[in-house]
């Protein structure tokens, strides 16, 4: 198809240079169009998601193959014991190593929003915006004074940092050991932690 439609372009070109052969420019660009709506409705193929690929879609009427959507999987909010404070943390991330940015928000046992925060940390990797999101939400909970914290992250590996403390980087190494002796030696203050799925 796309040789056709360049040899009426092409046979168009040389008709009128060549030969003083008037060109029906009308007759040929409805040819092209006609060509281009054909071959289209008959492939298999989706578009991306695109303003482009849908202009140019709607300029030859022809209706979108849209492609079938990501995997969703549910999720919901679960509900920490009496007089616990549950944080969520997540990281938002353009490429790897890429530009990251890290949230967590505080919620009481009876669904009371109790703070939030977001930092962007610039050209890093996933699981150093995983632990210093955590090691964030420690210490803003220690100077709150909240004595029951429950964590829930995304990253198994921000999980497994917690017993091997050689999966943190070494730059963040001296405050995440501050964050353990917080958790460890803290007579009145509960971690739990528990990976999403």
């Amino acid at each position: 198809m796309i040789t056709y439609i360049l040899w009426i372009v092409l046979k168009c070109r040389n008709n009128s240079r060549f030969q003083n052969i008037p060109s029906k420019f009308e007759q040929d660009f409805v040819c092209i169009i006609s060509l281009v709506h054909y071959s289209i409705t008959r492939a298999k193929g989706c578009m991306y998601s695109s303003i482009k690929d849908f202009a140019n879609l709607k300029y030859f009427s022809v209706h979108c193959h849209v492609p079938s959507p990501p995997l969703i999987k549910y999720a919901h909010w679960i509900m920490p014991s009496i007089h616990w404070i549950k944080f969520n943390i997540d990281d938002a991330f353009r490429g790897s190593p890429g530009v990251y940015a890290y949230a967590c928000i505080f919620r009481s046992h009876l669904e009371i929003f109790n703070g939030d925060f977001s930092v962007n940390i610039g050209i890093s990797n996933s699981l150093h915006a995983e632990i210093r999101d955590i090691i964030c939400c420690i210490e803003n909970a220690n100077s709150r004074g909240w004595i029951y914290l429950y964590l829930e992250c995304d990253s198994l590996s921000a999980v497994q940092a917690f017993s091997n403390i050689n999966l943190v980087l070494w730059k963040l190494q001296n405050k995440w050991k501050s964050c353990l002796h917080i958790i460890l030696n803290a007579n009145c203050f509960n971690f739990f932690l528990r990976k999403c799925l």
